[in-house]
């Protein structure tokens, strides 16, 4: 919002769009109740005088190179992540500024004075702690750093996925949700292991036995058991089991459909068993439309 300030008149209601949504909204238009997420039509109802501004990333980048620049002046090994965002490890400005506060300090001083804009700084282990502690203006002391991420929204991490691990990071995101995970500390409850065994290469795992054994299917069971007794047993057809994504978007449907009825699981999934039910000798389901043998 600030780099396209010269197209917003001072204290005026404006946000940055992308794809018919807000992106980010300055501080009249958060007064007006408009929110990142929100649709325009949604935002604009609720602040009629809204001024929409579509994404301009190279302005952007033109205009955060001097926060940069004063962000330099204060630490080094300063890196930047996006425009609007950069970090750098504390440790040395901490000891040449005499404390953590004082290196926070000195920053927001240095970039207010060279832009005119008031930055927000925090200082937290890692890179999800430091950006939530940066959005709420405070240090988080090392001793309370896994309480403090433990708190953070799974969905306030997912800026630190890799861009071409988005959409799959969602999809389980969502599957994670109706599953009563929705806090970083729900997530490392549950530990590397189930994570990996649940939503690592279990689909992948059927189809290349499938594959090894010359077989194809085309009907899946899927069997669900959670920690108090209770069980789902869900049988798809019409799915091509020598695809782990359609064999992974079935036992997601499965999970969803379980956790969003009446009598949900009573407890934890402990157990999710694939089966195809059909097998039979061959190599391609598409050998009509394909090539094949």
């Amino acid at each position: 919002v600030h780099c396209l300030v010269v197209d917003l008149p001072p204290g005026g209601a404006g946000a940055v769009v992308h794809a018919d949504r807000i992106e980010v909204a300055s501080f009249a238009a958060r007064s007006a109740g408009v929110r990142s997420g929100m649709s325009i039509r949604e935002a604009t109802y609720l602040c009629p005088d809204l001024l929409c501004l579509p994404r301009d990333p190279d302005r952007e980048a033109r205009a955060f190179s001097a926060v940069i620049d004063a962000f330099d002046s204060v630490a080094a090994g300063v890196e930047c992540v996006r425009p609007g965002l950069a970090r750098c490890r504390v440790r040395g400005p901490a000891r040449w500024h005499g404390s953590e506060e004082a290196a926070a300090s000195a920053l927001v001083s240095a970039i207010e004075e060279a832009v005119g804009v008031e930055c927000f700084v925090g200082i937290a282990d890692g890179p999800v702690a430091s950006l939530a502690a940066a959005r709420e203006g405070r240090i988080v002391p090392c001793e309370d750093n896994q309480s403090f991420l433990g708190c953070i929204p799974l969905r306030d991490a997912m800026w630190a996925v890799p861009a071409v691990m988005t959409d799959r990071a969602a999809d389980t995101l969502d599957l994670l949700q109706g599953l009563g995970i929705n806090t970083c500390a729900d997530f490392l409850a549950l530990g590397r292991g189930r994570v990996c065994e649940r939503f690592g290469d279990v689909a992948r795992d059927l189809t290349l036995r499938l594959g090894q054994g010359g077989l194809v299917s085309q009907t899946l069971r899927i069997d669900v058991e959670d920690a108090g007794g209770g069980q789902r047993t869900r049988t798809w057809c019409g799915c091509d089991l020598s695809a782990p994504d359609d064999v992974a978007l079935r036992v997601r449907w499965t999970l969803a459909g379980w956790t969003s009825g009446v009598e949900g699981p009573s407890g934890a999934v402990t157990c999710i068993r694939l089966t195809a039910c059909d097998p039979r000798a061959g190599q391609s389901m598409t050998a009509l439309w394909g090539r094949s043998d």
